[in-house]
């Protein structure tokens, strides 16, 4: 019962950070332990006999859009572990390397890329042209949500284009791990979804709220969408670069073990969140529709909506499949199987 009368609290008069990594701790340990593995890593290493910094820690308010809310705080944690996983994977690849005394050299780049904090591989970043070079291959109908803000940009700010490939890599993993923590949260909403209403008047509102599954739906569809479309990017960016740039695709697919492997851990960590979501969704339908509150899915000029009592959410259902049809082309799914190996 007491985390129960917790979660009802507005948290404006209790600590934000507190709660969050509350949450965090009860619904997604494994991101909970990548963030405070974040905080006592240290800024400063010495790797080679030399001293190496990379920089102050950041504190992770920074990405909650609202604390005095726990409903609004609690709706700005996937995107809050994306960002903080961009920092983990630099960060604690250069505390990797210091632990196992591996050489480095000046100008040497790295990502960790961690399913948690036990399972991390270090892959070593070779340049790699920015994936604006890619962006006119990318067919009309999928240059929509991220593709104008990662690929088709003169921004040299974001990985991708800082990184090339391994920018795309660093970008799928941190919407990998948002993924996982949008899911996970679903016993965190019903939670909210039956104890919510508890202060209300019966007599004027039901005792189950559908807030909580609007603000958990819409959360995890946008985070469900960059499953396919980073994947996407990647095979694409390895097809371009096969016939404009081979030395690159030949090193990713014959050398490049590390960045294989992390591939291959994405796309089967990620895969599984997107599984169990779609197993569990049913069953919420199911449950909304024996409250009687209206749950539909409607295609609305190509684009599919989820509508919880005439509120719509976005599915990116239809742009899935089209980033999935390129996908399963004979270039991509021979690229596909070839980083798998």
């Amino acid at each position: 019962m007491g985390f129960q009368l917790f979660a009802q609290q507005d948290i404006s008069h209790i600590n934000a950070r507190k709660f969050i990594r509350q949450v965090l701790l009860i619904y997604s340990p494994e991101e909970y332990a990548m963030l405070e593995t974040y905080y006592r890593t240290p800024s400063e290493f010495t790797l080679s006999n030399a001293t190496f910094k990379i920089g102050r820690h950041i504190d992770f308010l920074n990405y909650i859009m609202d604390t005095t809310r726990k409903d609004l705080a609690v709706n700005s944690v996937p995107v809050m572990v994306h960002e903080m996983t961009h920092l983990y994977a630099n960060r604690r690849a250069y505390a990797l390397i210091e632990k196992r005394k591996l050489s480095f050299a000046p100008g040497d780049k790295y990502l960790c890329i961690s399913l948690d904090t036990t399972r991390e591989i270090l892959v070593k970043l070779k340049p790699t042209p920015p994936a604006r070079f890619m962006a006119a291959t990318v067919p009309e109908l999928l240059r929509e949500n991220k593709y104008y803000d990662f690929i088709a940009t003169d921004n040299e700010t974001v990985m991708p284009q800082k990184e090339g490939i391994y920018g795309l890599l660093d970008e799928w993993h941190a919407y990998m791990h948002s993924a996982r923590v949008a899911f996970s949260l679903h016993r965190f909403y019903e939670r909210e979804a039956f104890y919510g209403a508890l202060t209300t008047d019966y007599s004027e509102q039901p005792l189950h709220d559908d807030k909580p599954w609007k603000d958990f739906f819409a959360n995890f569809y946008e985070m469900y969408l960059p499953y396919i479309e980073f994947k996407y990017y990647i095979l694409q960016y390895l097809a371009y670069c096969k016939q404009h740039q081979p030395e690159v695709y030949d090193y990713i697919i014959f050398e490049d073990r590390a960045f294989r492997a992390a591939y291959k851990a994405i796309d089967e960590a990620y895969k599984q969140v997107i599984e169990q979501f779609r197993a569990y969704k049913p069953r919420v339908i199911e449950l909304l529709t024996k409250l009687s509150i209206e749950v539909s899915e409607e295609n609305m000029g190509g684009q599919y909506f989820m509508f919880i009592n005439e509120a719509g959410i976005a599915t990116y259902q239809s742009l899935y499949e089209a980033f999935e049809k390129e996908i399963q082309k004979q270039e991509l799914s021979e690229i596909d199987f070839y980083l798998k190996q």
